[in-house]
């Protein structure tokens, strides 16, 4: 409720206060949740982001679908089309994020490119292995979020 949003956004403006150097950011995968758009409007400096995972209402991490029922499955894929187009056309801006989470299967130099232009930085969610974690520093330029710092760990999804 939205009581709750407020106290959540108050704690977080105090924690920024006393510690300004702890680095944090506030995300949300849905954005109609108005969250990140109320942290911002909030305080302008803390850090908002997007979380986006393309197909994530019509299908789980590891692509099966979420529903058998043909309405059902095809509902969440025009969902999913939507909230892709808007995440991707205006709720990067409405919401005024920083950054732009999304998972490591969607992200290519064009896809970073586009974002750097827009003057978004794309982090990418949950890089795990070494040639990936390479891959992301060395060719992409690009931050991620990982599971384990010093070894290759299993797939989250």
């Amino acid at each position: 409720n939205r009581a709750h949003v407020l106290r959540v956004m108050v704690v977080i403006s105090m924690v920024y206060v006393l510690r300004p150097k702890f680095a944090f950011c506030i995300n949300s995968k849905y954005p109609f949740l108005c969250w990140v758009f109320q942290m911002r409007q909030a305080d302008r400096n803390v850090v908002t982001a997007l979380t986006h995972r393309p197909w994530s209402f019509s299908h789980w991490g590891d692509g099966k679908p979420r529903f058998d029922s043909f309405w059902k499955h095809y509902l969440t894929l025009a969902l999913d089309v939507v909230m892709d187009w808007s995440m991707h056309n205006f709720l990067w801006h409405f919401c005024g994020v920083s950054a732009f989470l999304v998972q490591k299967n969607f992200v290519s130099q064009e896809y970073v490119r586009q974002w750097s232009a827009k003057g978004i930085q794309v982090v990418a969610w949950t890089v795990n292995t070494i040639a990936e974690k390479m891959y992301y520093e060395n060719v992409l330029q690009a931050s991620y979020i990982t599971d384990s710092l010093i070894e290759d760990c299993d797939p989250h999804y």
